[in-house]
């Protein structure tokens, strides 16, 4: 930075937050998919990350967790964009119906929200509503 720079931002309000620069990169998230683990055709469903992470010029980030891709549908989970995640046990870690992620613990899909997605505060809701378990319609409905 030249001290034409400097002088610039000498003069600028001391508040950069408001007025300064957004850092960051955006990217593509790309959990697996394995269509509720009860349709056979997901393989096509599962190439959609790649897919528009190569479309979009973006990196692609796989989330593992003990050596194995991590399974979540993005219905599932609901971000607010301020690091707060929802989402229901009955979905991430029943591990009879729909198993998604078998072995894993609330404090190991929690580490993983916080990695990948940036939650840093994830609220678990027994079930979701009757017919499902996924937020989108929850919170949908909620929104209506």
């Amino acid at each position: 930075m030249d001290a034409r720079h400097r002088a610039a931002l000498r003069e600028a309000r001391r508040s950069s937050r408001h007025a300064g620069p957004l850092a960051g990169e955006t990217a593509i998230t790309g959990f697996r998919f394995t269509a509720w683990a009860k349709y056979r055709n997901w393989k096509r469903d599962a190439k959609i990350p790649g897919l528009v992470a190569k479309r979009l010029g973006k990196r692609i980030f796989i989330p593992e967790f003990g050596g194995s891709r991590v399974v979540l549908e993005g219905g599932s989970i609901d971000l607010n964009g301020r690091g707060t995640l929802l989402t229901t046990e009955e979905c991430l870690l029943d591990a009879t119906t729909q198993a998604r992620n078998p072995g894993m613990s609330r404090a190991d899909i929690e580490s993983v929200m916080h990695e990948y997605l940036g939650a840093s505060n994830v609220l678990w809701l027994g079930k979701g509503l009757r017919a499902t378990t996924r937020m989108d319609t929850l919170t949908t409905s909620a929104g209506s």
